[in-house]
């Protein structure tokens, strides 16, 4: 797997569990959709229920990010959706060129607290992200599994834009 692959295989809808350790669960749905008529941007967006594990109670959830192609890095940049303002960096992703490896990895400083982040490529359909965030504030692990829906499965050579086939 290449960044370029992995990127142009996201579009589409995904069902999504996430567990957290000690803390709850999360089932839910997530889209990455282009944005306009930008070539090298997806907007992400999850939406679920929340399930904490020492009370069960349920609560509706929501994130939304920004997905984009770098072509000159050959890197992902994610980034927070705030306030309708996506200028604030989350984590790059790179996936090795020269290999095998299905992996790329992110890091993301929030005050004295890391987030490591790794993002693993099982095939066209199925992805895996895990957050270890460590520090004085924090102290967790979140595992997210992405399955692909099978009304969203893309088209045999389907590509984002013109822009991202040239790069492929």
């Amino acid at each position: 797997m290449n960044t370029i692959r992995f990127f142009q295989n996201l579009p589409g809808s995904w069902v999504i569990n996430r567990s957290i350790p000690d803390y709850g669960h999360m089932q839910g749905e997530a889209t990455f959709s282009q944005i306009g008529t930008e070539t090298n941007k997806l907007r992400y967006h999850e939406q679920g229920q929340l399930t904490l594990e020492a009370s069960k109670k349920t609560f509706a959830c929501y994130r939304d990010y920004v997905y984009r192609y770098q072509g000159e890095q050959d890197a992902i940049s994610i980034h927070f959706v705030e306030a309708g303002k996506t200028d604030r960096l989350f984590h790059m992703l790179q996936f090795p060129t020269d290999s095998d490896v299905s992996t790329a990895k992110g890091t993301h400083h929030c005050g004295q607290d890391i987030y490591r982040a790794v993002y693993e490529s099982i095939d066209n359909d199925a992805f895996r992200i895990i957050y270890k965030v460590k520090g004085p504030h924090k102290d967790y692990e979140s595992h997210t599994t992405f399955q692909r829906k099978p009304s969203s499965v893309p088209e045999e050579g389907t590509v984002v834009s013109p822009l991202l086939n040239k790069l492929a």
